[in-house]
């Protein structure tokens, strides 16, 4: 049978990538949603606000997808946007699927920021750790998952909701931390100035995911057949922010002065963020195979692709 992949917030940094490695794989259609017109690795895209119902049934009746990757969200915005982009679309999706082919499957992606805090024992946080999140974010990404695994029971679907950890890669977003050093980075080097960052807590451990590792972890679960509703996608290993720069320092080949704090990451966050990956890896035999420098490497990269299509000829 071919198959007809719908990928929601396929614009989006992770959904951009996604669509080019599903396409790259030559396994059907690929199908984006978005808020407006975009152009991607997809064989069309349909505009649609996924928060509202007729909406996404049209697309969905439309498109008949055999999978679905739903990525579609807010990270920013206040407590009531956060919900209405994060939340309110999960239902309108599992009703739609259900009317149109309940034989599909859906993997939504959720958050670390679920956890809140997580465990402050040092160990990796398990998928079945209590969620107790300190951020309207991490609250709207909560209260996604659980709308997701309800109505995926209550109607017959099979759901299952993906958390990976901090994403790097290509096109990263300024707004996030390894992104706006990225982008600072690559300010200074247009400018002909040294290399200077102002970020906030260095001392801030995360757990970071290349986005190509994330992308093929979503592509196991949408084959996975087991019983598993929630499973980690992460690298099981936590970086500090300063040993991030140090590494940049290393990609640029030259020494980078760090300045004042900025607020970059999602507020209130955690200060060490580990991600348990043995679920991951026992059943999916998922395991994230791309280094940090590797990935910052890539990001430099691509920074440097776009200075050079925009400088003076």
């Amino acid at each position: 049978m071919t198959e007809t992949v719908l990928i929601t917030g396929a614009a989006g940094f992770f959904g951009r990538h996604l669509a080019a490695m599903v396409a790259r794989a030559d396994a059907g259609s690929v199908v984006g949603v978005g808020r407006s017109e975009a152009v991607g690795s997809w064989t069309r895209f349909a505009v649609a606000d996924m928060r509202d119902a007729a909406a996404v049934h049209r697309v969905v009746a439309a498109v008949h997808p055999t999978r679905v990757f739903h990525l579609a969200g807010l990270l920013r915005g206040s407590a009531s946007e956060l919900m209405a982009h994060n939340a309110t679309p999960v239902p309108h999706l599992c009703e739609a699927l259900a009317k149109t082919n309940p034989q599909a499957r859906l993997v939504v992606v959720g958050s670390a920021a679920e956890y809140g805090a997580g465990r402050t024992d040092g160990a990796p946080t398990p998928e079945n750790w209590p969620c107790q999140p300190v951020t309207p974010y991490g609250v709207s990404k909560l209260v996604a998952t659980q709308l997701a695994l309800a109505h995926g029971e209550r109607l017959g679907l099979s759901v299952c909701v993906a958390r990976p950890a901090n994403l790097l890669g290509p096109g990263l977003r300024p707004e996030l931390v390894v992104g706006s050093l990225v982008a600072q980075l690559a300010a200074c080097q247009r400018a002909g100035q040294p290399a200077v960052v102002t970020v906030g807590d260095v001392h801030a451990q995360r757990d970071f995911l290349d986005v190509d590792d994330a992308c093929r972890g979503l592509l196991m679960l949408a084959r996975d057949t087991g019983s598993h509703r929630i499973v980690h996608l992460a690298s099981g290993r936590c970086h500090s922010i300063r040993a991030v720069i140090e590494l940049l320092q290393v990609v640029l080949g030259t020494t980078i002065e760090v300045r004042g704090e900025a607020t970059l990451a999602v507020g209130a966050s955690p200060a060490i963020v580990r991600l348990s990956t043995e679920l991951a890896a026992t059943a999916l035999g998922f395991h994230a195979s791309i280094p940090l420098r590797a990935s910052l490497q890539r990001m430099w990269d691509a920074a440097m692709a776009v200075t050079a299509t925009q400088a003076p000829r």
